[in-house]
C-alpha cells in the first residue's frame, strides 16, 4: 500500500484507452535517475491493465535535447508494444502540463492532483535540516554537538547526519571528543544550502479582493492569533535578526510553520478572508507558507509577542523569491568564514 507521500507523487486516471498512471518527479538531477524512471515505466505497463505511463519532469536539471537522446535510446531497446505507452513532459508552465491532456478524460483531476504533489517534501531534505541546525548552533555561538544529539534535535537518522557531514566536510570539523561544529561557510556553502532549502514545498496564496492588507499588517494579525506554531519569515523575519537589510519593503509575507505540507492551513482564512490558493507557479503570491518540521523549531518570540522563524531561513525565503543581492550583503557581514 502507497503511503501519502507516494500517493501523492504517483496516482492512476481514466484515460481514452483505459488506466494511465502519473508519476510527478520534483528536481530530477542525473541520467542515473532519468534511467531508473524509466525502467520503472516499463516494468509498469507489463500489466496487461495499465494503459499508459506518463512522467511529470517538474524542476529538471537536464536539457530537454539531453531527455530526448535518452529516451530515444530508451525506446530503442525495449518491446514495440511498450515504448509508444511511455511519456516523459518536462513541466514548468500551465502549457507544458496541457502536453500531458490527451491522455487522460477528467484534466482538471490532473492539473489538481499536480499542484498537490508539488508539496512533497523532497526526500533529501533533512540532509538541509542537519546543516540547518549547525549554522544556526554557530550564530547563537552554541557549543559542539555530538552526533545522536544533532539527529534527535533534527528528526533526522545517525545516518542522514554522516551524509549531510560528508556532503559539507569541507565546512564541519569535531572537537577532541568527536562533537561537530561548523568551523566555516563560506558563499558557495550557503548558496548550495538556500538553493537547496528554497525548493523546499510551499503554499502561495493570492488576494483577489481587490483591497490587499500590506504584509507588515498581516504580520500584526497573526501575530493577535498568538500561534506559536507559525513564525514571520522571509524579509520581515530578516529585518528583525538584521535591522540593517537593504529593502525598503516585504514583497509579500512569508510564514513559516512548524509541520509538513500537510499541515492544517485554515488559519490562513481567518488571517483576511480574501486569500485564496494560489498555483504553486505563481509569481506574485501575497503570502506564502514554509514549513520546518524537525521536533523541536528554532522559533524565536520577542518582547511584543510576534514569532519569527530563524535568520537561515528567512534567508532562505529571500533567496527562494530572487532576493539574492540582499541575501548577499546579509551574508558578508556574517563572515562564516
Amino acid at each position: 500500500m502507497l503511503n501519502d507521500k507516494q500517493s501523492r507523487e504517483k496516482w492512476s486516471q481514466v484515460g481514452p484507452h483505459g488506466p494511465v498512471t502519473i508519476h510527478v518527479i520534483q528536481h530530477l538531477r542525473n541520467v542515473r535517475d532519468l534511467r531508473s524512471l524509466m525502467l520503472e515505466a516499463a516494468f509498469a505497463l507489463q500489466d496487461e491493465g495499465l494503459r499508459h505511463y506518463v512522467c511529470l519532469l517538474h524542476d529538471c536539471a537536464l536539457k530537454k535535447k539531453r531527455l530526448k537522446l535518452e529516451f530515444d535510446s530508451f525506446q530503442g531497446v525495449i518491446r514495440d508494444d511498450i515504448k509508444n505507452r511511455i511519456s516523459f513532459v518536462t513541466v514548468n508552465t500551465d502549457d507544458d502540463l496541457r502536453q500531458a491532456d490527451r491522455v487522460v478524460l477528467d484534466i482538471t483531476e490532473l492539473h489538481d492532483r499536480y499542484r498537490d504533489a508539488l508539496l512533497v517534501k523532497p526526500k533529501a531534505s533533512s540532509r538541509e535540516d542537519v546543516i540547518g541546525g549547525l549554522i544556526q548552533r554557530r550564530l547563537m555561538k552554541m557549543p559542539p554537538i555530538n552526533p545522536r544529539d544533532l539527529a534527535a534535535q533534527t528528526g533526522a537518522s545517525l545516518t542522514t547526519v554522516y551524509s549531510a557531514v560528508n556532503d559539507y566536510k569541507q565546512c564541519i570539523e569535531r572537537d577532541q571528543e568527536g562533537a561537530l561544529y561548523l568551523a566555516r561557510f563560506g558563499t558557495r556553502d550557503w548558496e548550495r544550502w538556500l538553493s537547496a532549502v528554497a525548493d523546499w514545498p510551499k503554499v502561495k496564496f493570492v488576494d483577489r479582493s481587490g483591497a490587499p492588507r500590506s504584509p507588515d499588517k498581516l504580520s500584526n494579525l497573526i501575530t493577535k492569533m498568538g500561534r506559536s506554531d507559525v513564525a514571520i519569515g522571509g524579509v520581515l523575519g530578516a529585518m528583525k535578526h538584521y535591522p540593517e537589510l537593504d529593502i525598503t519593503a516585504a514583497p509579500h509575507l512569508d510564514l513559516v510553520v512548524h509541520g509538513s505540507p500537510n499541515s492544517d492551513l485554515s488559519f490562513i482564512k481567518e488571517l483576511d478572508p480574501g486569500l485564496e490558493l494560489a498555483d504553486p507557479r505563481e509569481k506574485f503570491p501575497l503570502v506564502i507558507v514554509h514549513f520546518v518540521n524537525q521536533p523541536a523549531n528554532e522559533f524565536e518570540t520577542s518582547n511584543n509577542g510576534k514569532v519569527y522563524a530563524s535568520l537561515p531561513q528567512c534567508l532562505a525565503d529571500m533567496w527562494g523569491a530572487g532576493l539574492t543581492h540582499q541575501v548577499e550583503d546579509v551574508l558578508e557581514n556574517l563572515r562564516l568564514k
